[in-house]
């Protein structure tokens, strides 16, 4: 960024129609993406009581009018979305984090910028106001990935050449350089070593050098804590220095959770509200999108509340919009064959994109086409945070699901019960369908739920079908060949007491399972 350009303050015009926040949200519009509002946002969880807070995470039902969304240039034109699509969300920083931001770098949020990037991509608006651009253009959490090392290198090169001798000078740089040289020795080491054990060695720096990092971004949640403990070396940092080296905000991408069929001009997300409490600090990290989106409301709301700011210091202000954009999808219900069997599977948040899936159903039953039996697996703690339940259960009594399973981990006085479980209990349900050849196969949730309940397939596969396992194997991959077998899984948040030599571990004894019962098979053959 252009430092002539960053400390330019732009003078009249540019506020002429700038007085209303959504305005400000929609000026900042990447290509791509539209400002919807919000039409509901409701909690689906039960708390019963204050304790109930620690066991449950609040989830929010949120929906979006894509009528008349507000795209680049404040056209409107609807948004359009397949049944199975995603949703991305650009969220924005919380206004707690952004005006510390902005005193951390004695600057003033309403100040008006002009920002020239001569190498890299562009900002989405060239002229902006600091506020804005801190909250809707930057990530402001520290990385996980990376520890910001080039915000830290950058704190020390400012230190280095500021000339400051004083002795807080002198104890922040140290500081500085300790953090770093820690970060980047374990990563010089990761890449040391050849020969006997080098791999072994590698992981083990590797987890050091993460271990590092998590020290760091577990003392310093956001980017602000982290520079409000060295104010001097900060001081010397110019914002377009901090623009060159800090992350952009990324879309966060959430499995619609609505039936284009059904509802068309409406789109909903199921959005789980992630919380991270550090165990060595105490401190919480906060999903960015999850916090942002649980905090919109809809107009009515805001129209009602003696709460809502009449100022408009910067875009943190509207709460009504979103910027949303759809990415398609694989993800699909057969279009050829009403009657195929369908199975669902879909613990917790996972049950989004077959929510959509079932308005297409329901839609369809009440257009009068015969649909084929449709087996829904979900799974929850208790009838707490069983999301849905009402219309599910509905749906049981229409005919949209002809076969509901809902596991429950954490009902007093039973043992925990997981999907995978329920899948190993109705296993020659779930065989009698998917031996079907039209049967259709849905997963939705965390990556290693999605193992272990395909863990219980391949069982089922080997003793309800009398396949082995290649046999097994086999029969799946054909699933997937013909996009009859389909997931939408992400990877989990791992708790940061699980190192990474038991990840690696736990890898090593799967592909020695594998080999064992590949080995066994051979035998069989032979004899």
């Amino acid at each position: 960024a252009d430092e002539k350009d960053l400390n330019d303050s732009i003078r009249g015009g540019a506020s002429s129609n700038i007085h209303n926040s959504s305005a400000a949200v929609a000026r900042l519009l990447p290509v791509g993406y539209k400002l919807c509002e919000v039409t509901m946002n409701d909690e689906l969880v039960s708390f019963p009581s204050e304790e109930s807070k620690k066991l449950y995470r609040s989830t929010r039902f949120v929906e979006f009018n894509l009528e008349g969304a507000v795209s680049q240039g404040e056209e409107k034109h609807d948004l359009v979305y397949e049944t199975g699509d995603h949703a991305r969300i650009l969220p924005v920083n919380e206004s707690s984090v952004v005006l510390a931001m902005c005193q951390c770098l004695d600057l003033n949020p309403e100040q008006w910028i002009h920002i020239n990037v001569e190498d890299g991509p562009a900002f989405t608006a060239s002229t902006v106001r600091v506020g804005d651009l801190m909250a809707m253009e930057l990530d402001l959490a520290t990385s996980q990935d990376d520890g910001n090392f080039p915000l830290l290198k950058c704190l020390i090169n400012a230190a280095r050449s500021s000339g400051d001798t004083s002795e807080q000078s002198s104890d922040e740089l140290t500081r500085l350089e300790d953090i770093a040289e820690l970060i980047l020795h374990s990563a010089d080491l990761a890449k040391e070593g050849r020969g006997e054990g080098a791999t072994s060695k590698a992981l083990m720096r590797e987890e050091a050098r993460k271990n590092a990092i998590n020290t760091l971004t577990e003392e310093y949640v956001t980017i602000p804590d982290l520079l409000q403990q060295f104010p001097v070396a900060t001081s010397h940092v110019s914002l377009a220095e901090v623009l060159d080296v800090l992350p952009r905000l990324k879309p966060r991408h959430y499995s619609i959770a609505s039936s284009s069929e059904m509802n068309p001009t409406k789109l909903q997300l199921s959005v789980g509200k992630l919380t991270i409490t550090h165990k060595s600090t105490g401190k919480s990290r906060l999903g960015v999108c999850s916090q942002f989106l649980s905090t919109r409301t809809t107009p009515e709301v805001t129209n009602a509340s003696v709460d809502t700011p009449t100022n408009d210091v910067f875009c943190t202000n509207s709460t009504t919009h979103v910027r949303l954009g759809i990415t398609g999808s694989t993800f699909r219900l057969p279009k050829d064959n009403q009657l195929a069997p369908i199975i669902m599977i879909g613990p917790g948040t996972g049950i989004a994109p077959m929510l959509g899936f079932l308005q297409s159903r329901e839609k369809a039953l009440s257009d009068g086409v015969e649909l084929g039996p449709c087996m829904v697996f979900f799974g929850c703690r208790s009838e707490n945070d069983f999301l849905h339940s009402e219309r599910m259960r509905s749906w049981v009594k229409t005919g949209v699901i002809t076969d509901l399973q809902v596991a429950f981990s954490r009902l007093p006085g039973h043992p925990k019960e997981y999907v995978q479980h329920l899948v190993k209990k109705r296993s020659c349900e779930v065989w009698a369908m998917l031996s079907d050849p039209s049967c259709h196969y849905y997963i939705c949730g965390d990556s290693q739920m999605a193992e272990d309940v395909f863990d219980e397939l391949k069982a089922t596969a080997r003793n309800t079908g009398g396949f082995d396992h290649i046999g097994g194997v086999d029969f799946f991959r054909k699933m997937k060949k013909e996009h009859r077998f389909q997931t939408d899984t992400w990877g989990v948040v791992v708790k940061r007491d699980v190192s990474l030599k038991k990840l690696v571990e736990k890898k090593y004894n799967q592909a020695g399972e594998w080999l064992k019962n590949f080995d066994e098979e051979k035998k069989e053959d032979a004899v």
